[in-house]
This record gives C-alpha cells, structure tokens and sequence, in this order.
C-alpha cells in the first residue's frame, strides 16, 4: 500500500471520529470561548474542518498550489 493511500485511510476514520464529535455540539454551545483571547467553539469546529478539508483535497491531487488551491471556511 502506498503512501497515499494509507493517508487516505487514515483520513477517512479521523472524518468518521471528528463528524461523531461535532454531531454532539449543540447550537447553544457554538459561541462559548475558554478565554476572551480564544477561538469561539464554532470558529475551532470550523479550523477542524477545514484541516480535513485541505488535507483531503491536497492527497488527491498531483500538485497543490496552496494560494489558488484552499478555500477557507468562514463562521457565521
């Protein structure tokens, strides 16, 4: 197996544990911060995503141009 395909893998099972964790957050939760310097929950939620999001799109492709290539995730 190669490299890729075993980053593959291992991406899928950290998606299933990350989607089984933010699936139990609640909407009331989202705004909560730890310190006022901190990232909100939402703004944290969405930092996770979008690292599986840009790891995902980068393994498939034979050349990853980070300035056209990523997209960012805004919170609302």
């Amino acid at each position: 197996m190669g490299i890729k395909k075993s980053l593959l893998i291992e991406l899928e099972r950290e998606t299933q544990n990350t989607r089984r964790v933010l699936e139990c957050l609640s909407d009331e939760h989202l705004l909560w911060r730890p310190h006022p310097k901190s990232m909100s929950v939402a703004e944290l939620c969405c930092h996770v995503v979008e690292l599986h999001n840009w790891e995902s799109e980068a393994l498939v492709k034979s050349v990853f141009d980070f300035k056209v290539d990523y997209k960012r995730l805004q919170t609302n």
